[in-house]
């Protein structure tokens, strides 16, 4: 895997998110911390409803009208996002900043055909002919492992299989070279040997590129062959973070340990192979988030201090740091 270079390409500090539903703030992201390098490949995990999906769209500001965001720094290729007017983000999203949303059974214009919808991300970040743009298009196909590429230029997405619709959508967000792919659960829907496919081209594109990855995802087998780093959200916070190895090797906070024990290991005895570990109760809805630690109310460690304050975020080795009253960083269970 190509090595990431030093230098941050995304900065976030102190991001928050806040809904307006109702009449009252209902505040989703509580103060996100990250640090994205370049030609990074970084884990973005948790259960559904932890913020990860918020993040990045908080970032590109692709959000409800009942939304507000605001961050203490907000950097990306060392301009400020947060002082960019809409006319000018529109220009960054696309094109140095691209994302590979969720469904890709319904992600795609049903009334467009494909080449249309490759074309139009040309068109809109540069290409001035049609014909151009086109050639483009069929090229980008073709780089994405689409076979027959001419003819599935021409068919609409209905006529294309699960796989397909995503290697489209790969090269939609590839199209204007970007320097940022958000990858939001690519492979959603997919069967198991699709899946494969659909990673496989992803690294092997950014190793080409060496373009930074930011990979949404619940699956940790894939974050494990997948991910220099890895940071783990819960209830609009990030808990952990760290290289993808001392996180598997060293898990420090207690959502990340559980976690990795409800993921099922082929390797184990088969004694350990029957039910998996389970994570007791609910992850808390966005409206009654505890004031201290979200974990809190499910975490079997917890004292009366961690529902009542937020920890704040420690280092414990390069580049590893967790939030949580309980790490003893010399003792995992």
């Amino acid at each position: 895997m190509k090595e990431a270079v030093e230098t941050p390409l995304l900065e976030l500090r102190g991001l928050r998110c806040v809904f307006t539903l109702e009449g009252r703030q209902v505040e989703v992201l509580r103060g996100v911390n990250l640090t994205l390098r370049q030609g990074e490949i970084l884990g973005l995990v948790g259960e559904s409803g932890s913020g990860k999906t918020l993040t990045m769209r908080s970032v590109i500001r692709m959000l409800p009208r009942n939304a507000a965001v605001e961050a203490e720094n907000l950097i990306f290729a060392g301009t400020d996002l947060r002082e960019l007017p809409e006319e000018s983000l529109r220009s960054i999203r696309g094109k140095d900043i691209s994302m590979i949303f969720q469904d890709p059974m319904t992600s795609l214009n049903p009334l467009k055909r494909v080449d249309r919808h490759i074309m139009e991300v040309l068109l809109h970040h540069g290409y001035s002919d049609r014909r151009q743009a086109r050639q483009e298009a069929l090229a980008l196909l073709q780089r994405v492992g689409i076979p027959s590429a001419e003819t599935r230029m021409r068919q609409y997405p209905h006529e294309l299989s699960g796989g397909m619709r995503q290697r489209v959508l790969i090269a939609m967000a590839l199209a204007c070279k970007p320097k940022l792919l958000i990858a939001d659960e690519p492979t959603t829907g997919l069967d198991v040997t699709i899946q494969a496919q659909i990673l496989a081209l992803i690294r092997t594109l950014q190793q080409k590129d060496g373009m930074a990855v930011v990979l949404i995802t619940h699956d940790l087998g894939v974050v494990a062959t997948l991910c220099h780093r890895v940071a783990v959200m819960y209830g609009g916070l990030i808990l952990e973070t760290g290289p993808v190895d001392d996180i598997f090797a060293r898990p420090l906070h207690p959502y990340t340990r559980a976690l990795l024990r409800s993921v099922p290991a082929i390797h184990q005895g088969r004694e350990r192979q029957g039910r998996l570990t389970a994570i007791e109760g609910q992850p808390p809805p966005a409206r009654h988030i505890p004031p201290g630690c979200p974990f809190a109310p499910r975490c079997k460690s917890a004292g009366p201090d961690c529902g009542e304050s937020l920890p704040p975020m420690e280092d414990y080795g390069p580049d590893h740091s967790a939030r949580c009253f309980r790490i003893n960083p010399e003792v995992f269970s």
